[in-house]
């Protein structure tokens, strides 16, 4: 069977109005506000912070030194490295979607992208054996066969 021809109308595609080459200049705040206000994932818990640190500063000025000086006052305040690290992400996660609904400048580049993440401790998680029974007769739903295997082992023996 001879194969489709594909419509394709490139013409169409150049008359298309390109991004402007400066974007909304927006706040940092107003940013999180529209995100949070599609994403209903938490995020508008873990964003407040930094809204009320950033709130005012257009979006597209945050910088990496701001968002460092802000994880050492973090540190220095008595949150764990993991809580900072999770915020950094979803700081992230914020920027990446204002790229992809085109909301950002063209050549924007999240400064996220250059904080490396702090070191976190390795989280130990200790069953019961009722909870560990309950987390082996689900693993078998999962899409990977393997799962079951890793939900076998004694949880002392992951712990060691």
């Amino acid at each position: 069977m001879p194969k489709k021809a594909r419509s394709l109308d490139l013409r169409a595609a150049v008359s298309m109005p390109e991004r402007p080459a400066e974007a909304k200049d927006i706040t940092f705040a107003a940013l999180c506000h529209a995100h949070c206000a599609v994403h209903w994932d938490g995020a508008d818990m873990m964003l407040r912070k930094w809204v009320a640190a950033f709130g005012p500063t257009s979006a597209w000025a945050v910088t990496p030194g701001m968002l460092e000086r802000c994880s050492e006052a973090m540190q220095a305040a008595g949150y764990k490295n993991s809580t900072i690290n999770r915020d950094i992400s979803q700081i992230g996660s914020l920027y990446k979607w204002a790229k992809t609904k085109r909301m950002a400048p063209k050549g924007f580049r999240s400064p996220t992208l250059d904080i490396s993440r702090l070191t976190e401790a390795m989280r130990v998680v200790h069953l019961s054996d009722t909870e560990r029974a309950k987390l082996l007769a689900g693993s078998f739903v999962a899409r990977d066969s393997r799962f079951p295997a890793c939900c076998t082992t004694p949880a002392h023996d992951m712990a060691s």
